[in-house]
């Protein structure tokens, strides 16, 4: 898979052939503030409706991001790798005392 203004630089690297637009999917359209289908990054469905979509992150138990919350995330990240660095000096001060360092 190329973009598709590169198709015209791109060889079959076996017959040397350029590149040809192969389209695997009818493309979308929707209406202004209509639900815009997607493609589920947990079961790899297509998502197409709000129903749908609850069922979706339900079963592949996810949930909306609600608004904050990355940055609660972000924080949680920062205590982990804190509490994980200290662990592991604390693994080499000990190591280093029973060596007699």
């Amino acid at each position: 898979m190329v973009p598709v203004v590169l198709r015209k630089t791109i060889r079959c690297a076996r017959c040397r052939v350029f590149a040809e637009i192969v389209i695997k999917k009818a493309p979308m359209v929707h209406a202004p503030g209509e639900f815009i289908p997607f493609e589920s990054p947990g079961t790899g469905q297509m998502v197409t409706s709000k129903a749908r979509m609850v069922d979706d992150l339900k079963s592949s138990g996810c949930h909306l991001r609600e608004p904050g919350e990355e940055k609660d995330t972000a924080r949680r990240r920062q205590e982990i790798e804190k509490a994980e660095d200290q662990a592991t000096e604390n693994a080499v001060v000990e190591t280093a005392q029973g060596l007699g360092l």
